[in-house]
């Protein structure tokens, strides 16, 4: 089993600003998450499509497109 390094779960208390980012086989999906607080949230979401070129080419142009 894999340790975790979480100490406490989520109060629903938290503020703040978050970037999730997820790259799948086709699109590149961008998060932004506001964290409100008293468990309240917002969130806008982009897709981007990811070429053949920046999926088979060099890393360094796949990081500069993200």
């Amino acid at each position: 089993m894999i340790p975790t390094y979480i100490q406490s779960i989520p109060t629903g208390k938290e503020i703040g600003t978050f970037l999730a980012l997820d790259l799948g086989g086709t699109n590149l999906r961008v998060c932004e998450v506001t964290l409100l607080g008293d468990s309240k949230w917002t969130m806008k979401q982009q897709k981007y499509k990811v070429s053949d070129a920046l999926k088979t080419g060099d890393v360094a142009n796949l990081f500069d497109y993200m």
